[in-house]
């Protein structure tokens, strides 16, 4: 039996979707976003069933919250402006100095906004510090992705091309009449 080497490139769309998926479900802030909206507000998301059989989320305080509804959209606002799908993907340098100079940069405007607000948002002198540093906290965590561009990097590997290179055997039919018409020739 004669062997053709042939050559096979490419991907399924099933990895790409998935590849995608993963990707964003990386990049994506609004779990993050959500979980400081909960303590903020000391609140609990939970589903439950309607009148009509639907499904919707519902909210369960447990509590008293950190700040008035004003406060805790406010804040989560501000906090979504600095963490985001862009952020995450920066490029700071690797000694640090950038990453430094802006998480002071945050530290010092997200305490600005909230000592400044703190009345209008009924946050208790007692909370003002544990929720900048609360806050702040999520914020060194999560940019710590974008030092010296490991972020991007690390999304290499989900979209690598392959290529296989494989000996299958010669096939006969359609295959072989057009071997004998010139396309798809064998060279010898």
């Amino acid at each position: 039996m004669e062997q053709q080497q042939s050559t096979t490139s490419g991907s399924s769309n099933a990895g790409v979707i998935n590849n995608t998926s993963f990707m964003m479900m990386r990049i994506d802030t609004s779990p993050l976003i959500k979980n400081l909206r909960k303590a903020l507000g000391v609140n609990e998301s939970v589903i439950v069933e309607d009148a009509n059989g639907n499904y919707v989320e519902k909210w369960i305080k447990h509590g008293k919250p950190r700040a008035n509804g004003e406060g805790i959209m406010q804040i989560c606002n501000r906090v979504e402006t600095i963490l985001n799908q862009h952020t995450v993907q920066a490029n700071l340098d690797k000694d640090r100095v950038q990453y430094c100079e802006f998480v002071a940069r945050v530290r010092e405007e997200i305490t600005n906004v909230i000592v400044t607000k703190c009345y209008d948002w009924d946050i208790d002198d007692s909370d003002i510090n544990d929720i900048i540093d609360s806050i702040l906290d999520i914020v060194e965590l999560f940019l710590t992705r974008s030092l010296d561009n490991k972020e991007r990097e690390s999304y290499s590997s989900q979209f690598q091309a392959k290529e296989v290179v494989t000996n299958q055997p010669s096939r006969g039919g359609l295959l072989s009449i057009a071997d004998g018409m010139g396309m798809g020739a064998k060279r010898r």
